[in-house]
């Protein structure tokens, strides 16, 4: 079920049917054909076969850690004359109002900077230079699941940072739905442990592209046995997260940021047998789609919508280690087959009204740039003006053409998802509602 929290923070729901400890499953990609099914040997039909084989599955994996009876979970902090100690794996009231005590409140990245804001983030928060700890979750396996889940078999590696501590106490702590600033080019997601503090509320709840889920953590921490658990969700860094209200208790947690590994690399290790199995099917309907005489006769490119949003400020050097799930899929399948794939930026007039003088009011031509332009610096007037010579120019196959440029077609495999894949400056955040639709997309030439 649907579950979310009111404007105030407040949980609207008593139950969740839709996070399962550990749940990860495919999920509807939202590209069908409107329901129509088109012969499977028909163009349309090869095209959707493609759409159909990319896997996107739920954009975060959650679970539970059991803790060993003689198991202690260590966390030291404050000053160097005022030193405390509290085991996180069962820890005291006493302790755990020492620990809030100790804490700062919780600010949150708004154009690259801290902000506190107590109507939209309401909470206790320690940063790293402040305290220590010996858990490692990546002795626990958590980095392999992570991997395994959200990266889809990819081949890349990713890494762990511990980043801070956060208290959430008694009736009134929450966080608005937020999306966590990139911090760098390698930026992946976010890693989320929830201690077993006893607590009521706090929710928490990720959103994208329309689809919602939660997980309920505070009736996760000890099992039927009330033995202790730590509850963990790993999400990628473009999900939308929130935090509903605590209603009493404490709720503690740390946080890792989750980087992929530097792209680009001149020895990547060759791909696994079974990354190779896993793409066999989006690579056969690949090849049937290009084999078809029909697809492009004068030419063109087959487009794919990016399903996830990155912190890419130049695509030049981008790479299927900076890519996620699904869109990886695509990526590796153009790649085995000698295809050559590039990935753009559109600009189109439904978003940026100053390019109508030359598009017009269409909304299925786009001019293409390898790199995000900033518009906000004030050496443009107009964007037009950064496309007034030789621009690569699309259209939609099939639509009318251009009365001011030779616009190549494109085909599009998976749709554009056009508010929801931008490119953005390095360390802002991911969604930018003044920067338009900037589109992170994979063109295939064909």
């Amino acid at each position: 079920m649907s579950t979310s929290c009111g404007s105030d923070g407040t949980d609207r729901s008593a139950s969740d049917d839709d996070a399962k400890s550990g749940s990860v499953s495919p999920t509807d990609d939202g590209a069908s054909d409107s329901g129509f099914v088109h012969p499977s040997d028909s163009l349309q039909g090869k095209i959707a076969t493609l759409r159909s084989s990319i896997i996107y599955r739920i954009p975060y994996v959650h679970g539970t850690l059991p803790i060993g009876p003689n198991e202690e979970i260590k966390l030291y902090y404050g000053e160097q004359d005022n030193a405390h100690c509290i085991d996180l794996a069962r820890p005291t009231e006493e302790r755990l109002n020492r620990l809030e005590e100790a804490c700062q409140p919780a600010t949150f990245g708004r154009n690259q900077k801290d902000v506190l804001d107590e109507t939209y983030r309401k909470a206790g928060k320690m940063d790293l230079s402040h305290f220590s700890t010996n858990f490692d979750p990546s002795h626990a396996g958590i980095l392999k699941l992570v991997q395994d889940e959200l990266l889809q078999k990819g081949n890349g590696k990713l890494t762990m940072e511990l980043y801070k501590l956060n208290v959430t106490v008694r009736k009134g702590s929450f966080f608005k739905p937020r999306k966590d600033t990139p911090r760098g080019d390698k930026s992946f997601g976010t890693l989320v442990m929830v201690f077993p503090a006893p607590h009521e509320g706090g929710r928490f709840v990720l959103s994208k592209a329309g689809d919602e889920w939660s997980v309920d953590a505070a009736s996760e921490i000890f099992d039927s046995d009330g033995a202790p658990r730590i509850v963990y969700i790993a999400f990628y860094g473009d999900v939308t997260h929130e935090v509903c209200e605590v209603t009493s208790g404490h709720r503690v947690t740390l946080t890792w940021n989750i980087y992929a590994d530097s792209p680009g690399l001149a020895d990547d290790p060759p791909i696994p047998r079974d990354m190779l199995d896993y793409d066999a099917v989006p690579k056969e309907a690949l090849a049937a789609l290009l084999a078809d005489e029909r697809l492009l006769p004068e030419g063109g490119y087959l487009a794919f919508g990016l399903r996830y949003d990155y912190p890419l400020s130049d695509l030049h050097y981008a790479s299927t280690r900076h890519l996620k799930g699904g869109d990886a899929m695509i990526m590796r399948a153009c790649e085995a087959l000698g295809v050559e794939v590039s990935m753009r930026v559109l600009y189109g007039a439904a978003s940026h009204s100053d390019l109508r003088d030359v598009l017009g009011a269409r909304s299925d031509a786009y001019f293409m740039s390898s790199s995000r332009i900033n518009t906000k610096s004030g050496q443009l007037d107009h964007l037009s003006e950064h496309f007034g010579y030789g621009p690569d120019v699309i259209r939609d196959a099939g639509s009318e053409p251009l009365k001011e440029y030779e616009a190549d077609e494109a085909i599009w495999v998976t749709p554009s998802y056009t508010f929801l894949n931008r490119v953005e400056d390095t360390f802002s955040a991911y969604f930018d509602p003044s920067e338009g639709s900037h589109l992170l997309q994979i063109y295939t030439l064909y």
